[in-house]
């Protein structure tokens, strides 16, 4: 599979700059945390002298996981001076994202089961892969907010040194969430009097997956706001909540606060940056007739939508008709904006990398048109990228996962100073990497309704049955799974009076929203 990922760039149309070469074994690092499970990096970051850290979950057959930490030197080989020769192990526990202080100290954000909740939780770690006892209980905080189903997507240090985390509360109606840590491990009630801020809004869901620190100490969180109608079930908007320095809602931003636009028929931001000028640029996906496509939407300092950036303030990236699904930004100095992402058209899959110019043209010096594909591989094996950023050279670092026979991490750089390869793709698209459900019998008319899903990896699932005003009608389902297609039988008591009901299946930290009708 390794001579195949590397074959299938060098038949690509040669133009001037490719991956870099120089990093790893011919621009990419694969790295098996551990031996018989799915390994998928989810972060990665810069140390101050210039090192990589990657961090990611590796999961066992039932979906357990615990994490791996490992650091790179700037050639991508492996510094086996941090942790345990380069690798820094921790059991029972969920990645999410990290961030690298100053002195070299390693935050990372995730969740943890509490009894039947699940809670935020934030570690820290020294520079050399080691516990840091001096923050919070043993090195660890652990935050479980109001409804008690915490989903982590995001951190961020300030430039005190304090913690910001992100992401949401609640397995249907859930809140935007995020709280704020002093720099050794505590609440900070100087953060909305009580370190934490729940945005809600009713019969709506409301996720942050990216935190950002502006320069005057505000907040942005960006994500996605799922609207649940009577009519039309659900729908994704692109959503930015803004907070003061001290954690609350900054009613110059937005509405009250909040930005939720759509131009689509679902729109959802997974990453964000702030250009030099102050705008806000958010990408993740726009569904453009059948399929998702990598978007991007560009915001003014004061919330509105910039109409002069792109096409009346969006951009979508076409990566040669394949579905694509928008998964990290980074800024330029100079503010061009880079987007990856991840790219399936049916017969293989492949990293996506963009690039536009700060008014959201695509800036044609950059790969083919301004964007490219990398290291297909077929589709029946799994390739993506979860986060991106530029080390201090411009340089491009992307990391990810790749199925060989198991999932391992991969990362990958690019040359970021002249254009990069071309791809092409002449196949059917299809539909992003947003998992599918499907539901039957519609109407149910009889005890009995069968789920259908597929998991990307193995993990928990949580499926949850309510009437349309949001009344938990059955008890959750919760439960671990392996990869691959799933089937759950529910069983519908007699008790359950006809009506419309609406399913949620939560699975890989993705959510999917079903509607039936009970007609017995």
């Amino acid at each position: 599979m390794l001579f195949i990922l590397i074959a299938s760039t060098s038949v690509l149309k040669a133009q001037t700059g490719v991956i870099d070469s120089l990093f790893g074994k011919n621009g990419l690092v694969l790295t098996k945390i551990l031996k018989s499970r799915d390994d998928i990096s989810q972060a990665i970051a810069l140390t101050p002298n210039g090192k990589i850290i990657v961090a990611g979950n590796s999961f066992n057959i039932v979906g357990y996981s615990d994490v791996g930490i490992v650091r790179y030197k700037s050639s991508g080989t492996i510094d086996k001076t941090f942790g345990t020769n380069g690798v820094l192990n921790v059991k029972d526990a969920f990645c999410n994202k990290i961030a690298i202080q100053p002195d070299g100290k390693i935050v990372m954000a995730g969740d943890v089961a509490v009894g039947s909740q699940l809670a935020f939780k934030v570690w820290r770690f020294t520079a050399n892969g080691g516990i840091d006892s001096s923050f919070g209980t043993n090195g660890t905080v652990t935050v479980l907010p109001p409804n008690g189903y915490a989903i982590c997507y995001s951190v961020a240090l300030q430039p005190d040194g304090k913690i910001v985390v992100g992401g949401y509360d609640g397995s249907f109606y859930a809140s935007l969430f995020v709280f704020r840590l002093t720099r050794n491990g505590v609440l900070d009630p100087t953060f909305n009097g009580t370190g934490y801020n729940a945005v809600t809004q009713s019969r709506r869901s409301l996720e942050c997956h990216k935190l950002l620190i502006q320069p005057d100490g505000k907040i942005v969180a960006a994500g996605s706001l799922d609207t649940i109608l009577l009519t039309a079930f659900y729908r994704y908007y692109y959503l930015s909540v803004r907070f003061t320095a001290n954690g609350t809602l900054d009613t110059l931003f937005g509405n009250k606060g909040i930005v939720r636009e759509s131009a689509n028929a679902n729109d959802g931001a997974y990453g964000a940056g702030l250009l030099p000028d102050g705008r806000i640029v958010l990408s993740g996906y726009s569904k453009t007739g059948n399929i998702n496509k990598q978007s991007a939407l560009c915001l003014d300092a004061n919330g509105k939508v910039d109409v002069n950036f792109g096409n009346n303030g969006y951009q979508y990236i076409d990566y040669f008709g394949s579905g694509s699904f928008g998964e990290s930004v980074a800024i330029q100095d100079n503010g061009k904006i880079l987007l990856a992402g991840n790219v399936n058209n049916g017969s293989y899959n492949a990293i996506g990398l963009a690039r536009l110019n700060s008014n959201g043209t695509a800036d044609m010096t950059f790969g083919n048109n301004g964007r490219d594909t990398f290291f297909s591989v077929s589709s029946s094996k799994s390739l993506g990228v979860n986060e991106m950023i530029l080390q201090r050279d411009g340089k491009i670092l992307t990391t990810g996962y790749l199925q060989l026979n198991k999932d391992i991490f991969f990362t990958a750089r690019y040359l970021n100073t002249q254009q990069i390869k071309t791809a092409t793709a002449n196949s059917n698209i299809i539909a992003s990497n947003v998992f599918k459900a499907s539901m039957y019998p519609n109407p149910v008319i009889s005890g009995q309704v069968t789920l259908q899903f597929n998991m990307a990896y193995a993990g928990k699932i949580m499926i949850g049955i309510y009437d349309i005003n949001g009344k938990q009608m059955l008890q959750p389902i919760n439960k671990t799974e392996t990869a691959g297609a799933i089937t759950e039988n529910i069983f519908i008591p007699s008790s359950v009076p006809n009506g419309t009901y609406l399913v949620t299946i939560l699975a890989n930290n993705e959510k999917k929203l079903l509607k039936f009708e009970l007609m017995r």
